[in-house]
This record gives structure tokens, sequence and C-alpha cells, in this order.
């Protein structure tokens, strides 16, 4: 009896709190939740700004000369080329993630510099954070839960390589376009007409700055058919489903393509055993480690 009475009195405080902060401006609101994860996020990554261009910043953008100067030449470079300019090859396509190196180092000058570039995961990561704060707010349609994720999406540690990493970018830029994407076609779901269309090209859009920046970006298809299966009230969701895979099917469509074109025009991919060391074990040994510290980061996460 005590147990149910503290939870009564617990969620009466928790409504009273809720009722409190829907009495403010939706707008004066917004911002001051802004405000706040702007400052925790500054706190918890103001640090970062004065490590340098460690490990594999070093080729992907001081020894990168496509990204030195703003031409057409080094813009189809990017395009038509692999993520990594210099030897060996890695496989890798993320053209988007590349192009914003270019902005930083020959647009906003800040060439060998590192702080910009630091500046600007910040901001992607930010953007992401009030991202989360929006799609917490849509799901849950509560002020301090929506609060609590955002808070948390921005200090978790398991985030701390994608920002305080230059190019942790390609994370950060993957997960813009997850959360963007998302958010657009729940927003597509509840509109009609011309406004459902624009939102299902915002999922398009959303999807094509994720994939070309990261692979892993391709997550979005099953975040979509995992919210449809969540909710999933009547058939007429499978119209929107539909409507929403193929909205993003159609720059992953183009990425897997244009990806296939430059990997097949470049040398054998080379994967050193620092980079890689499930590559020294055999088939089986190699998959079961794989399966376990996934299993270990889901754990940590």
């Amino acid at each position: 009896m005590k147990t149910g009475a503290t939870q009564q009195v617990t969620s009466q405080t928790f409504e009273r709190k809720e009722a409190e902060v829907r009495s403010i401006p939706p707008r004066l609101r917004h911002l001051a939740v802004a405000v706040a994860l702007f400052v925790l996020t500054v706190c918890v990554y103001s640090n970062s700004f004065r490590s340098g261009f460690s490990l594999d910043n070093g080729p992907l953008i001081l020894q990168d000369p496509r990204v030195q100067a703003v031409t057409s030449e080094n813009v189809s470079l990017i395009v038509s080329h692999s993520a990594w300019w210099v030897p060996p090859e890695k496989g890798l396509y993320r053209p988007f993630t590349t192009l914003t190196y270019l902005f930083n180092y020959a647009v906003l000058g800040n060439a060998d510099q590192p702080a910009g570039y630091h500046y600007i995961n910040l901001l992607i990561h930010f953007s992401n954070v009030l991202l989360c704060y929006a799609l917490a707010l849509t799901v849950l349609r509560k002020f301090w839960p929506s609060f609590f994720v955002a808070a948390l999406w921005a200090v978790h540690p398991v985030l701390t390589e994608s920002v305080a990493n230059i190019i942790g970018r390609a994370d950060l830029l993957a997960a813009f376009g997850v959360l963007a994407g998302l958010m657009a076609y729940i927003k597509s779901r509840e509109s009609t007409g011309v406004r459902r269309i624009r939102w299902l090209i915002g999922v398009t859009a959303a999807t094509a700055i994720g994939i070309f920046s990261k692979e892993s970006a391709i997550a979005i298809l099953g975040l979509i058919l995992l919210y449809e299966i969540i909710w999933w009230k009547d058939r007429t969701q499978l119209r929107n489903l539909i409507y929403g895979l193929s909205a993003a099917a159609v720059p992953i469509t183009a990425f897997l393509i244009q990806r296939s074109n430059v990997l097949a025009r470049s040398s054998v991919p080379v994967f050193p055993y620092v980079d890689n060391p499930l590559l020294g074990t055999g088939f089986l040994t190699a998959r079961l480690t794989a399966l376990k510290v996934l299993a270990k980061y889901i754990w940590l996460l």
C-alpha cells in the first residue's frame, strides 16, 4: 500500500510539473530547452577543441589535396573517388563528409588548424541533440522525458569519438540523416496532399545527406519499419510505410550504384591488422568475436 501511494504521489507530482511547463508559450519553452542543451553540450565537449589531427585525420584531411582548394576539378574528384586519397585503398565512399572537410579547409580557411573542424563537429552534434528532443517530444508527448532523452544523447560517452575526433564527423552526419529522415517521415504520416509530398522530399534529402556521409545511415529503412511496427493500428498505415521506405530508398539506391562504380575503378582495398584484428583469425572465431563485441557495445549503451 505504501509503495502504491508513493507511486501515486510521484505520478501526481510529475503531472503537475508537466502542466506547469505546458503553461509556458511553446516558442519560449523550446528556446529555453535549446539554450540549456547547448550549454550542456559545450560544457562536455569544449575540451575537445584542443585535440589535433590524430590518427586517420592526417590522411583524410591534411594529406588530401582535394580539400585544399574549391575547384570544380576537386569537387569532381571527391564525387568520383573513394574517401581515401592516400594509398592504400580502404574501400570507403563518403563524398559528402569529404565535401565538409573542403568547406572547413578552403572556404573557412581552417587549413591545418583543428579548432575550426571541432566547432563544426560540435554544431552538427548539437543539431542531432535538438533532433532527438523533437523526436522524443513527438513520440512521448511529454516535456521532461523528452528533455532527458536529448540531454542523455548530448553527453552519452558512446558518442565521444564521433564528436571529439574530427573524422568522427561521418558518424555525426549519418546520425543527422537518420534522425532528420525519421522526423520527416513521422510528419509525413500526419500530413496530406502537398504537405505530405514536402515531408517525403525531406525524407529523401535527409537520407541523401546521411548515406553519402557514411554507409550506416542505411539504418533509416529499419527505423521507419520499426516505427510502424510499434505504432501499428490499421492497414492504412501500410501506404505510409511504402511512401516512407520509397522516399528513403531513392538516395540509398543512387548511393549504392555510385559507390559500386567508384570502388570498381579503385585498387583492391587493404585492411591492416591494426584496423581490424579479426582479419587475423579464423572464420568462426571472427564472427563470434564480432557478436560478442556487439553485445558488449549494446550493454555499455
